[in-house]
């Protein structure tokens, strides 16, 4: 037996046993991209890295073994810069976006490469949760969005961008027609009670979001109806009022209260709004000149101050948001800005204050050369459908799978559960402090009938090439080439197909960066 000590804390362990075995036993859990037990070791992430403090080494403790006597850390300033450095290295030739760019130019953030996949394959009732996840009047925006994810779409220098305004309508509106519409489900009651002052998209989406954490919500408004700028567009028959209709009612049908002709400092006061409620958000629309301002909050020149990132007033317990903050004039911008204002009031109402939700690392790729854009059409529909896009009602199922097959599907498939991406946010990683300008070109091999592999994410772990041998495929997957040239490819030439017949969907669970993805992943 050997007798050592990790964090301070003293044990007594099997000769033989790993360091990070070694941790495991303790509860401590150290991170790393290339390590699985049942596999022999290959020390190639360095994600792992611990310290003896009594040899001042940094050793792998997925290959190192406890010896007597050792003192080792898992967690310091120094483990910490160590790790954040060797990630950064290993970010310089990531290829791959993290996420699409559709998904980036949203200002809800949608994911839309997702919901493009679902509709592809019949799967409505799964787009629709995938839609209603970020936007709360799908069909509404389906109509007026002024779709800043088709300006930004990368099919568009082929020849159309995707319509993903379109499908994202058609299937709010299978939904709806087909029953009552799908709800997301509510949590247990909090007790606490919001007030929102406005029913227009920011108002009507903060209360979605809202009583979906379990919190009683009351819109007031000063209209007869509810919608605020959106009864615009029905005005000019860019949307159908029965549309904006439905969808205001199902936000009704979840619980949320909507007081209309109610002006708040007239029929109810501020300071007993205050009283009465828990939290208040403001999402009134812009405010002109004369406008008297609510609670006597402080304005600048576009609206209420606000801090950008939790939208949280001057005031405690009142928050603002759309176009009352800052008018930009787009409906989908005023239904991420009332999602972003319910995240910030649950958190108040939970915490007691609110921290700014950290953005993610993550990897892009830039402007693609038609060769690139190529290796994504391979499993795409080669040219965009002739399809009529106004389409008002419920579509022809084919129409909209033919509109969702243009889709390149060209963010990463795993970002969700990439290990690189994960604990490039844990280190707070710069994903491009060694970035070169003269990255490899984007490759995508797709002749194997379950799996992509995209060499460029790889980043030459060797769990894939361990899964290959150990189960005894004839060719399996191997390390091809020298120093920064080698790759991780199947050996003599041979296709994907040919590598991984029996072992594809292991490679594809092991892979710490999504390189080999399941296809139909969705």
């Amino acid at each position: 037996m050997i007798a050592l000590k990790i964090n301070n804390v003293a044990l007594t362990i099997n000769e033989g046993t790993t360091l990070i075995e070694a941790a495991l036993s303790l509860g401590i859990d150290i991170p790393t991209m290339c390590y699985l037990k049942e596999y022999k070791p290959n020390s190639t992430c360095m994600i792992c890295t611990v310290k003896d403090r009594k040899t001042k080494k940094l050793l792998p403790s997925c290959a190192a073994l406890a010896e007597e006597g050792m003192d080792i850390e898992t967690d310091s300033e120094e483990l910490t810069e160590f790790r954040r450095n060797t990630l950064e290295l290993l970010f310089s030739e990531h290829v791959g976006d993290c996420v699409a760019p559709c998904e980036l130019g949203c200002p809800a953030h949608m994911e839309i490469p997702k919901m493009m996949e679902q509709i592809s394959d019949g799967k409505y009732a799964d787009a629709i949760k995938t839609v209603k996840k970020d936007i709360a009047l799908p069909a509404v925006l389906g109509y007026v969005c002024s779709a800043p994810c088709e300006n930004a779409c990368r099919r568009s220098s082929v020849d159309d961008s995707a319509r993903i305004c379109v499908l994202k309508r058609s299937v709010a509106i299978i939904d709806m027609e087909d029953g009552s519409g799908y709800h997301p489900e509510i949590k247990p009651k909090t007790g606490k009670k919001i007030a929102i002052i406005g029913a227009g998209p920011t108002g009507l989406s903060a209360a979605y979001y809202s009583i979906l954490e379990g919190h009683a919500v009351t819109i007031f408004d000063r209209n007869e109806k509810a919608g605020g700028t959106l009864r615009d567009y029905v005005q000019t028959s860019e949307l159908p009022v029965d549309i904006l209709d439905s969808e205001i009612k199902m936000i009704q049908d979840m619980g949320v209260e909507i007081s209309l002709k109610t002006v708040i400092g007239d029929q109810i006061t501020s300071s007993k709004l205050l009283q009465k409620f828990d939290c208040v958000i403001i999402a009134t629309g812009k405010i002109e000149k004369d406008h008297n301002t609510i609670f006597d909050l402080k304005t600048g020149s576009k609206g209420y101050q606000v801090d950008k990132l939790t939208l949280q007033t001057e005031i405690d317990g009142i928050f603002s948001a759309g176009d009352c903050v800052s008018s930009r004039g787009m409906p989908v911008q005023a239904v991420a800005d009332g999602k972003r204002a319910a995240i910030s009031v649950h958190q108040f109402l939970s915490e007691g204050k609110v921290t700014p939700v950290k953005k993610r690392a993550r990897s892009r790729l830039g402007k693609l050369s038609l060769e690139e854009i190529n290796e994504y059409l391979k499993d795409a529909r080669p040219e965009s459908p002739n399809v009529d896009s106004q389409i008002e009602r419920r579509p022809a199922f084919n129409d909209i799978t033919d509109l969702s097959n243009v889709c390149l599907q060209c963010g990463c498939a795993t970002h969700d559960i990439c290990k690189l991406r994960k604990y490039a946010d844990e280190y707070d990683a710069d994903t491009n402090r060694y970035r070169v300008n003269n990255r490899v070109p984007v490759k995508r091999i797709t002749d194997h009938p379950y799996v992509v592999y995209e060499p460029g994410k790889c980043i030459k772990c060797g769990l894939c090439i361990a899964v290959t041998s150990d189960l005894g495929e004839e060719f399996g997957l191997t390390y091809i080439g020298r120093g920064f040239d080698v790759c991780v490819s199947v050996p003599y030439n041979e296709s994907l197909k040919k590598g991984l017949k029996e072992t594809a969907e292991k490679c594809a669970s092991v892979c710490p960066t999504g390189a080999i993805f399941r296809k139909g992943r969705m």
